[in-house]
């Protein structure tokens, strides 16, 4: 029996290229796809995986909530890339995150991923472009087309340059001649990646 998917626009079969939600391995990409739907609103489509080195079904097989986080972090850097030109070499900083699942027997892992949809609103507040991109991504879950959770990610975009200033010292010899850690695994850290 072929699955009919409630979003045919949408591509699901292969995820996006890694460099353009800041993964290093394309297991640990989601998002698959996007489609605007007007200015500012985005269909944005992911495919969970039923097991992953971080993201693990809880003991009555539902999958980590945690998934719908990253889900929506991707599509957000995603989008930011794709869609609105910010630089590929800027960097995410994360401000503010939720999300809350509002129906969790959605999230059952089942013997075929689901059709994950993000319905998401884009907007920029405090948006200085071309130095700085203002930019929060607010999102229903969609599990095989129904809502079963919503949330939200706010971050801001910037070069290099300004992102060094507003870290500090990362990755620099500290003190003692050791380099300093940087706590963003070298790519920005936090909700922003």
């Amino acid at each position: 029996m072929v699955r009919q998917v409630p979003f045919p626009e949408l591509e699901f079969e292969q995820p996006i290229p890694r460099r353009l939600v800041h993964r290093a391995a394309v297991a640990e990409v989601f998002v698959t796809d996007a489609v605007e739907l007007s200015r500012d609103r985005y269909l944005v489509a992911a495919q969970w995986p039923r097991d992953h080195a971080l993201y693990h079904p809880d003991p009555s097989g539902l999958a980590d909530p945690l998934l719908f986080a990253e889900t929506i972090r991707q599509g957000l850097v995603y989008l930011a890339h794709s869609r609105l030109g910010v630089p590929l070499a800027h960097r995410f900083v994360g401000t503010h995150m939720d999300f809350r699942i509002t129906h969790p027997e959605r999230l059952r892992v089942g013997a075929a991923p689901p059709a994950v949809v993000l319905d998401a609103e884009l907007s920029r507040p405090g948006d200085r472009p071309p130095h700085r991109h203002g930019l929060r991504l607010d999102a229903v879950l969609l599990v095989d087309g129904v809502p079963c959770g919503r949330g939200g990610l706010s971050l801001f975009a910037t070069d290099e340059r300004r992102y060094r200033l507003l870290r500090g010292p990362i990755g620099r010899p500290a003190a003692d001649g050791d380099p300093a850690p940087d706590p963003g695994g070298g790519r920005g850290g936090g909700p922003g990646g």
